[in-house]
């Protein structure tokens, strides 16, 4: 082989071995477009899917008045009815307790001005009352009662009952009086406000009250014309004595006739009586139980 055929053999080699070298280059470039494509591809397909979701979905509504549904509208649940009822009153609280809050400095501005005035106002001091002078006790007169007999007759009586004082009189009595009194007849008088009569079981004399005969007030009896002091202008104190009989009812009555029979200087006795108790007459002139 010449010289001539060695230089072109390694021409030839060398213009081949470019060649192979561009060839591995295309490749490259080849593999960066397929990826290149295949992201495009798929960023399209992201995209149709969103797109296509947002179109599916409806359009929203504008907020529903209350007692009214739109057609096809969801229905809201209870849960979001209660939440937007608690919502309201929640506001509703929050405008009553600004109201309050309100009223509350009004009242404690209005106190405070009110506390003012009255601090500038000067109060008189209160006098210390004098203590009332203390009364004297009541003396109260008592006069005890006869401890001894007395020769004086016994003619004329008195009953305080149902504080009222009525008359007794003491008539002396005939033969035939008695006679009647006796057999059970009721014996009457014309003065006073007293009869009598026998009880044949408990074999005494009893008086008995006159219907009608009620007898008077104590402030009748204290008028200087009452019957009660007719009766003892009637009497002697020299020859006679009077005798009460007294029920617990009329305690007062007697002690205020008695005072008027004082008075008079007349000496008197008195029995008290239990309630409903008989008024019985024996043993001479004088009144007995």
């Amino acid at each position: 082989m010449t010289d001539g055929d060695s230089a072109g053999k390694e021409k030839n080699m060398a213009a081949r071995r470019r060649s192979e070298g561009l060839e591995l280059n295309f490749d490259g470039l080849t593999d960066s477009v397929t990826n290149l494509v295949g992201a495009l591809i798929l960023l399209v397909v992201l995209i149709l899917g969103v797109t296509q979701e947002a179109i599916s979905q409806p359009l929203p509504t504008p907020p529903k008045q209350k007692g009214k549904q739109s057609a096809g509208e969801k229905p809201i649940s209870p849960r979001e009815s209660r939440i937007v009822s608690l919502e309201k009153q929640i506001r509703k609280a929050d405008v009553d307790v600004k109201t309050l809050q309100d009223k509350l400095q009004d009242i404690d501005r209005k106190f405070k001005s009110l506390l003012e005035d009255a601090l500038k106002l000067k109060i008189p001091k209160r006098a210390n009352p004098k203590p009332e002078p203390k009364k004297p006790p009541e003396v109260v007169k008592f006069r005890l009662p006869l401890a001894k007999k007395s020769s004086k007759k016994t003619n004329v009586g008195f009953v305080c009952e149902d504080g009222r004082v009525s008359i007794v009189v003491f008539e002396k009595l005939s033969l035939q009086a008695q006679k009647q009194l006796l057999s059970g007849k009721l014996l009457t008088f014309k003065e006073g406000d007293f009869n009598l009569k026998f009880d044949k079981a408990k074999r005494r004399i009893e008086l008995v009250r006159k219907a009608g005969h009620k007898g008077e007030s104590v402030e009748s009896a204290m008028q200087s014309g009452s019957a009660f002091q007719r009766r003892l202008r009637r009497t002697s104190s020299q020859t006679e004595m009077l005798q009460f009989i007294v029920y617990p009812d009329s305690y007062a009555a007697f002690r205020k006739a008695r005072d008027v029979a004082w008075k008079l200087k007349f000496d008197l006795g008195w029995q008290p009586l239990t309630a409903g108790a008989a008024i019985t007459v024996g043993g001479g002139a004088g009144v007995t139980q």
